[in-house]
């Protein structure tokens, strides 16, 4: 079976899918600052209270993702 779909078309059909994609991300952007800024606060808490014992790796894990939750929110919010 021949695809008898026109380059134009599909062109179309992609901008059509990349565009309700983006309607969906701006409709649930504001949730998810909001999550990541209750993520934030939870971070020194969790800092405080994860074992002294945790591997390094985990408290590396850790500082990481308080890393890239400050920069998302600093972008969302600039």
């Amino acid at each position: 079976m021949t695809d008898t779909t026109s380059p134009a078309a599909k062109l179309a059909e992609v901008q059509r899918q990349r565009d309700v994609a983006r309607e969906r991300l701006n409709k649930a952007a504001p949730a998810m600052l909001a999550a990541l800024e209750f993520a934030a606060t939870l971070m020194p808490i969790a800092r405080l209270h994860f074992p002294k014992s945790m591997h390094h790796m985990d408290r590396f894990h850790l500082e990481q993702t308080c890393a890239a939750i400050n920069a998302a929110i600093k972008e969302a919010t600039s």
